[in-house]
């Protein structure tokens, strides 16, 4: 956790300030994770702050949030800046001594708020943003040129989940069906 409260301050994502009159601030959590090495042991324990954003009002914490993005993990998501004024609780566990009645404003993204795929996209469309931007742009730009066409594909097919996801067993074999690949069980 104090990995994560380092990273965010390090980025600027906040301000510690008196809420005001007419604004509510967002509920946030933690959220555990255990990272792994091949070999199945332990590698280090991750906690990520994560913003309630289904508690959020559209018109009144945030205009916008569609974004054409796909999912990306990785913390360039927290650095897209926000349109919107929006609040924050203090996390569990980082609450500033005497001054208990102050909460976070965000001016940038934090996981969770509704709208911050688009702040993201927003940065990387018109920002500079890591590694990223590059492959991004070179994607955007064959797109253009109509080297690449885009289109629509339902989850039930993304037959990438085989190699990037946890499956359940009956949708491993599925998948692994419509790419014709045999268990070696099968083959002897």
């Amino acid at each position: 956790m104090d990995e994560e409260i380092a990273s965010i301050e390090k980025n600027n994502t906040w301000n510690l300030v008196h809420l005001p009159a007419n604004k509510r601030p967002i509920a946030v959590k933690w959220i555990y994770k255990l990272k792994y090495l091949p070999d199945g042991t332990i590698a280090k324990y991750k906690a990520r702050l994560v913003a309630k954003g289904f508690l959020q009002k559209h018109g009144i914490d945030f205009k916008e949030i569609f974004a054409p993005v796909a999912r990306i993990e990785t913390s360039a998501f927290l650095n897209g800046k926000l349109e919107e004024k929006v609040y924050i609780e203090q996390p569990q566990g980082f609450i500033v001594k005497g001054k208990e009645d102050h909460v976070l404003k965000l001016n940038k993204a934090l996981y969770g708020l509704r709208q911050a795929p688009r702040a993201w996209n927003m940065r990387i469309a018109h920002g500079r943003s890591k590694h990223i931007e590059t492959k991004f742009h070179y994607l955007r730009d064959q797109v253009t040129k109509g080297k690449i066409k885009l289109s629509y594909c339902n989850t039930e097919f993304q037959m990438a989940d085989v190699l990037t996801k946890q499956l359940k067993i009956d949708r491993f074999k599925d998948l692994r069906k419509m790419m014709n690949v045999q268990s070696l069980e099968t083959l002897n």
